[in-house]
């Protein structure tokens, strides 16, 4: 069924009965030949992956004492916001909203203990370790495709900016001597020219977006985000916008990156603000493993069918048509937030206002030093 010799299986399942039913029926197996590696607990599975046991597939079971699979799989997420294993779980229950905390997290299949079979087995881990071959192809191609665009965008600066040298010189070698037509033709080239530069920067930014910088520290959000209102401070002016702020805490991850993930927040509220004043609140909902952040306001809001469709790199939406942009920097923000293995979200409702949601994973400060 699936093209190895021999598979390496991580059995995560606190009842014994149970670690040494589905270990002979991994046995019996005429498709797989299985070296197999037991944990009675997530939390002993976890030492078990520190001390260097790397598992072709992962079955494991949703209700455990300590730590149950949900949490056993947050606690191993990757920086991209996935599990690095394929995943089986089993389930003694039908409960939709688990299939799809799971599933959400990595988990390529289900078997429910009450149907468990040879061949369901034998099935499910094929397929959870196919599924997850296929998330590392695409994801290689997906790093190829940035490397790509990273690469063409910096090689395209250079002659963008002689394009610009040489504007400014024919401009001047021509000056005195313009009609109102050369005028309208130059001012035309002009705002092109620096159309295309800002797409450019805005795709150097993408491309390197889900890249943490090697320097990570712990930082004050709060403060970071107090520069921010300095730097964008002739913005807020123009605008009126009014900016509130919550108590935030310290946290770690790569403070360029979040500076540039509140920035593009904050400017995505100010500039689809509509005809009202800009109110924008900044706040904070703790989780036990995550920072839950919000960014609200009262703009023209996003229709019910492109709330997902705004993080899609190059996409505008239905309401953007008389804002100006490359369509970049909700993606951006995107990258940013997987990176430091956290989601994004948003909430919105026409003519009302959105609210974007994003978590950062939480850090312990006796793991990590500055």
């Amino acid at each position: 069924m699936i093209d190895v010799k021999t598979i390496t299986i991580l059995i995560i399942e606190d009842c014994f009965d149970n670690r040494m039913m589905y270990k002979r029926f991994l046995d019996t197996s005429d498709t797989h030949r299985c070296e197999v590696f037991e944990a009675a607990s997530g939390v002993l599975a976890l030492e078990m992956l520190a001390d260097g046991v790397t598992p072709d597939c992962i079955l494991l079971d949703y209700k455990m004492p300590e730590l149950d699979g949900i949490a056993f799989l947050k606690k191993i997420i990757n920086g991209e916001g996935f599990v690095p294993y394929p995943v089986v779980m089993l389930t003694g229950t039908d409960d939709e909203k688990i299939f799809d905390e799971a599933a959400a997290l990595g988990v390529y299949d289900f078997i429910n203990k009450g149907e468990f079979t040879v061949n369901l087995l034998t099935r499910s881990i094929s397929h959870a370790i196919q599924g997850f071959a296929r998330q590392k192809d695409a994801a290689s191609g997906s790093k190829e495709l940035e490397r790509f665009s990273y690469i063409a965008a910096h090689d395209l600066k250079s002659p963008l900016n002689s394009v610009k040298i040489l504007l400014e010189v024919l401009n001047g070698a021509l000056s005195g001597d313009h009609n109102a037509e050369v005028d309208k033709c130059m001012g035309l080239i002009e705002r092109s020219v620096d159309s295309m530069s800002e797409l450019i920067e805005t795709l150097l930014t993408y491309a390197k977006a889900g890249v943490i910088a090697e320097k990570q520290e712990w930082f004050s959000f709060g403060e970071t985000i107090t520069f921010l209102e300095l730097t964008l401070s002739s913005l807020i002016s123009k605008s009126d916008a009014v900016v509130t702020v919550s108590p935030m805490p310290e946290i770690y991850g790569s403070v360029s990156a979040i500076s540039q993930l509140m920035q593009n927040l904050i400017e995505n509220s100010i500039k689809y603000g509509g005809v009202k004043q800009p109110k924008i609140n900044i706040a904070l909902l703790e989780e036990h493993e995550y920072w839950h952040f919000t960014v609200a306001d009262n703009g023209v809001g996003i229709p019910s069918d492109d709330v997902e469709r705004v993080f899609c790199p190059l996409e505008r939406v239905e309401n953007s048509t008389e804002s100006e942009g490359t369509g970049l920097g909700l993606a951006i923000c995107q990258k940013i937030v997987w990176a430091h293995g956290g989601k994004i979200w948003v909430e919105s409702e026409l003519g009302v206002g959105s609210v974007f949601h994003f978590t950062l994973k939480k850090h312990d400060r006796n793991e990590i030093r500055s």
